[in-house]
């Protein structure tokens, strides 16, 4: 996620430093002296507080307590899910952990960043927030690219499955995947490491003893024109989501086709199976539904991803010498598309519930034993799921 563009001209008021001009408080980080005070402190709309305390304090709190609750019951679910394929649980396990620290990070920068800036109730960053404003933004673009990327390995995975089902078995092994798991996490540490060196666009005001952070333009200036073009702007933008984005459609297209042709041929495999027509049946449900699940989690990805980054490059070509449309009103866009990208990684644990029936009876049993009426039949229902097992 690209760091808040709204942060311009944000003075925050720090009540545990009496620092003069000369104390260096981390690189990039810049102090002034001014030797006449006209210190106004930043004020705002109040229906624009209001808008900004209500989404990104309550809104997005919410959906990351929320998301991650979800998504800890999620991995636990596929784990002792023995029908869907080993591969496919392995990396719905792995996008769940990715959405987790996506949330995590979000709840940081947005929810608590929100009461720190937006309200006077408390400081969560007891006076460090400029210390981790670096930290925040660097690790909140590590974890939205890994769960990017993880999207695109659950879809890649699905892709195999139904466009090359005889050749995935040999393809898309558990040792395989679990190599491409850990390359995806290398990745993303290794592309977002220069975040954590580059100069922040803060300093510290002697006149009004509080911080000033600026915005995207001035961080783009400060960092220099070959940093700030090719690898904030170009590299972002295509690792972020043009490519994930055209993967994921080609992706999806194929299996869309291929499902549709998958489905003709079984009808006529079931004329002439009808001793095997009940198990041919489970099997085919099971992988249908298991890819219509996998295409509602890149369907919702599409639309909650796609807002987020025509806001975030807005404010890019921006602050690049592109004039930019109505700023005020850029602002509340800007905090919806970052709440978008937070429900995206909120929404799958639901999305599960409602589309896979394997998942509900598993959830059930796990977490709502004592709720059985007539156990007999559920678990009879469990075990007539369990025999469709597709052992890919």
């Amino acid at each position: 996620m690209t760091m808040d563009p709204t942060s311009m001209d944000a003075l925050r008021q720090d009540t545990s430093s009496s620092m003069g001009d000369t104390y260096n408080l981390t690189t990039g980080l810049n102090l002034t002296n001014a030797s006449t005070c006209n210190y106004k402190p930043k004020q705002y709309d109040p229906g624009y507080l209001f808008f900004r305390v209500f989404l990104d304090v309550f809104v997005t709190g919410f959906l990351c307590l929320f998301g991650i609750v979800g998504n800890c019951i999620s991995v636990i679910v596929l784990h002792k899910d023995n029908v869907t394929a080993k591969t496919t649980r392995l990396l719905l396990q792995s996008l769940a952990i990715a959405d987790s620290l996506c949330l995590t990070t979000s709840f940081i920068s947005q929810s608590l960043r929100g009461i720190w800036r937006y309200t006077d109730w408390f400081d969560p960053f007891s006076g460090n927030y400029p210390y981790m404003y670096r930290y925040v933004w660097a690790f909140s673009a590590m974890t939205g690219l890994f769960a990017i990327l993880s999207v695109v390995l659950v879809t890649t995975e699905r892709y195999m499955a139904i466009c090359y089902p005889l050749q995935v078995r040999d393809w898309c092994t558990l040792t395989r995947v679990r190599i491409a798991i850990v390359s995806v996490a290398i990745f993303t540490v290794l592309f977002n490491l220069p975040r954590f060196f580059d100069k922040n666009p803060i300093t510290y005001d002697d006149c009004s003893k509080s911080f000033k952070i600026a915005g995207f333009a001035e961080y783009l200036e400060i960092n220099g024109k070959i940093y700030a073009y090719l690898y904030v702007t170009v590299l972002h933008y295509l690792v972020n989501f043009i490519i994930p984005l055209c993967l994921l459609m080609t992706f999806n297209i194929r299996i869309i086709r291929d499902l549709r042709e998958s489905h003709y041929r079984t009808k006529e495999r079931l004329k002439n199976l009808e001793s095997a027509s009940g198990l041919l049946k489970k099997r085919s449900k099971q992988e249908s539904s298991t890819t219509f699940m996998l295409a509602c989690i890149v369907c919702v990805f599409i639309i909650c991803q796609t807002p987020a980054f025509a806001i975030s490059l807005v404010y890019t070509l921006h602050a690049h010498g592109v004039q930019m449309p109505d700023r005020n009103l850029m602002r509340y866009f800007y905090s919806i598309g970052a709440t978008l990208t937070t429900f995206n990684s909120a929404i799958n644990f639901i999305i599960y519930c409602l589309v896979s029936k394997l998942f509900r009876t598993i959830l059930y049993r796990t977490f709502c034993k004592w709720c059985y009426k007539r156990p007999n039949d559920a678990n009879s229902e469990f075990q007539s799921m369990m025999t469709s097992e597709t052992p890919l």
